[in-house]
């Protein structure tokens, strides 16, 4: 059974299920929370290394809403690292739909200097399911229950293990939209995380434009593993992000 709940690209990555730290204390998926994930990027089935990249997500409550503050690191050739930094206002939904976001961008040398002409923002802004981006006037019509890829890292910890599939519209890195899309609860299996045995409880996440994603949550709903497109993530606190240098 647990074997036919994994991704294929999760099973090639097993000699990194040891680096992962299951935590013990307390978690509350509804309150103020950081999450730290180191990231692996799979390409042609080659396995990048531990320290690859890396993604931290804080979350707290706003009084009619939810703060999510993302921050994510990826390599790529050089060496280069892509620097990514979003600030997002969301409902307080079941799908933590976003409500109006900033994101930037910029391309760092080895250094963790920006490097020139490299640099990218924009904003974003719904109303109702009709969202605008800004710079530009482009407008998009979502369906009446959408996401993000980076709001469903909150999301998908506050669902019930058990509970039916629920549909929407996606946008995806909060400026591409995408149709027909679903989660729903998958079942528990067991791993061995960090040594020991560990029982998680799955989401699959199918729709357009996108491969099967899979989410794996412990008893306490907290987001350990998953696996989004080419992009494999593991719960880890003590990974480091690279910053700008000024």
């Amino acid at each position: 059974m647990a074997e036919k709940m994994l991704p294929h690209s999760l099973e090639m990555l097993r000699k990194f299920w040891d680096k992962i730290k299951v935590p013990t204390e307390p978690f509350n998926p509804n309150g103020t929370w950081v999450n730290t994930y180191r990231c692996q990027l799979m390409t042609n089935e080659k396995v990048s290394s531990w320290n690859a990249a890396s993604l931290r997500i804080q979350r707290r409550g706003l009084p009619d809403g939810i703060q999510l503050n993302v921050t994510q690191t990826k390599p790529i050739t050089g060496p280069k690292t892509n620097l990514t930094h979003a600030s997002i206002e969301c409902q307080p939904d079941t799908l933590t739909t976003p409500r109006k976001w900033q994101v930037g961008s910029v391309i760092m040398d080895h250094t963790s200097k920006p490097m020139d002409y490299t640099r990218y923002n924009f904003t974003g802004q719904a109303e109702g399911s009709v969202v605008k981006l800004i710079p530009g006037t482009r407008k998009m019509q979502m369906g009446k229950r959408y996401s993000s890829n980076w709001s469903l890292f909150d999301a998908v910890q506050r669902l019930p293990f058990g509970g039916k599939a629920i549909e929407f519209d996606m946008l995806e890195e909060l400026q591409k939209p995408r149709r027909g899309h679903k989660i729903q609860y998958s079942g528990s299996l067991e791993l061995t995380l960090g040594g020991k045995p560990t029982r998680l409880h799955g989401f699959v996440h199918t729709g357009q434009g996108i491969w099967d994603g899979a989410y794996f949550l412990d008893d306490n709903h907290r987001l350990l593993i998953a696996s989004v497109g080419l992009m494999e993530y593991f719960y880890d606190p003590q990974a480091k992000l690279v910053e700008e240098r000024r």
